[in-house]
Parts: C-alpha cells; structure tokens; sequence
C-alpha cells in the first residue's frame, strides 16, 4: 500500500526498524542507544542500564553458542521492511506493515521507559530459548526498567517527540491492518480510532480512512443483531 509521510514519520520508521532487526541479529546496542537518547536518566542509573542490556545481549549469544540464527516470521517481515526503508522505500506489504507496527511499538516503549516489553520482544524472536534461559535472560530487562524509575504515559511531558510518533504509526498501522483483517470489528485497542499524540499529523494510508468510534459501535451493533446475541 501507499502510505502518506511525513519526513518525521520516515525518520522514525528507519530508527524503528533498525532496532528491531538488530535486536532479532542479538545486537542490542541500537536498542541502548534508542533507549539513553530518548530517556533521561542519571549517569549512575544509564551505567546500570547499560550493563544490564548488554549482559542480556552476551547471555543469548551464548546460548546460541556460535550456531545460526533461525530467523522468525515476524523477524523475516521486519529484515524486508528494513531494506525497503534502507532505499526510501515506503511501499510496503501488509507483512511488512506489521512489522512496521511492531517496530514503531517497540521504539515508543522505549521513549516511555518500557523496557520489561523486551520480553515479548524476545519470545517472538527467539522462541526456541528453554524457559529457564529465558527467564534469566529476560530479567535483565525488568531490573533495567526498576533502575531507570518510572515508566511514562505516552502523554507524559518527559516523553520524547520521537517517542509520540513512533506510536501513532503504531496506531494506524495496527488500525488498518486490524479491520482488514477482521472487518467485523472488535471491543480492543487494535480497532480503537488512531488519537494523535505528537505534534506530527497521523500518518495516512492511501485509499483508507479509519472508523470512528460511532461507527465502530454501529458495525459491531449491526453483528450483534445478526447473531442475536444481547447489547454489549
């Protein structure tokens, strides 16, 4: 699909996509760095993090233990969009659009300090790890969230602009690909009408406009008389 960009939202998207796709390559450095840009921190408290973030990243490389990584779905989708973005590509599948939504979550958590999402970051991308391993590995995360302070609401005025439009991709995008998928609607935040957060306008996808709140409830309404079931 064509999608409508702004200069902001194609930064974004590059920055979001590199770290992913190093972070399904067991390079976690992207990651720290997204994470110490866009969250302020005392130097005590980034020294920790750091060393947190890379002791998980040694701890996995270790497990592979030299073998070759077998990359997931997901993280194939990611590597595709990746090198699209690489070329100024922004066309991309609704594969790859999916991964756009993951990356762009991913880079927003980060702005909000969010780091414990690593962990389903990990369980989509290294899937064979043993749940003892994982766990270990995983924790360095949480801690790294615990030494940093509290996380932040998207909203939050120490949240980074950054941070807001990685987000409201992230909401378009899942939007879309949500009532394409299923265009009888749901009662979850992945048919919720995209609110925009950043200064940036919404990202727009060609040919799609999301439904409103009203017309959300008038579609799944309309479901509800058809299968006779009771009013939400």
């Amino acid at each position: 699909m064509e999608l409508k960009l702004e200069d902001e939202h194609k930064l974004v998207i590059k920055k979001s996509l590199t770290v992913l796709n190093e972070f399904g390559k067991v390079n976690f450095k992207p990651y720290l760095n997204a994470l110490t840009e866009m969250v302020d921190m005392p130097i005590t408290n980034k020294t920790n993090v750091e060393f947190l973030v890379l002791n998980a990243q040694n701890k996995l490389l270790d497990e592979f233990n030299g073998s070759d990584l077998e990359l997931t779905k997901p993280m194939i989708e990611t590597l595709s969009a990746y090198k699209k973005v690489l070329n100024d590509d922004f066309n991309f599948s609704d594969e790859e659009l999916s991964a756009v939504s993951l990356a762009t979550e991913n880079f927003a958590r980060l702005g909000m300090a969010q780091t414990g999402y690593a962990r389903d970051l990990m369980m989509m991308a290294f899937p064979k790890i043993d749940t003892k391993s994982f766990c270990d590995i995983a924790q360095n995360f949480d801690i790294a969230e615990r030494h940093i302070g509290a996380t932040n609401g998207i909203r939050a005025e120490r949240t980074s602009e950054d941070s807001r439009v990685a987000w409201d991709i992230h909401q378009v995008a899942r939007n879309y690909l949500s009532w394409k998928r299923n265009p009888e609607g749901a009662m979850t935040t992945h048919y919720d009408t995209p609110m925009k957060t950043s200064k940036c306008p919404l990202m727009k996808i060609e040919g799609y406009e999301p439904k409103s709140e009203v017309e959300r409830s008038a579609i799944l309404e309309k479901n509800r008389k058809s299968r006779g079931r009771k009013p939400f």
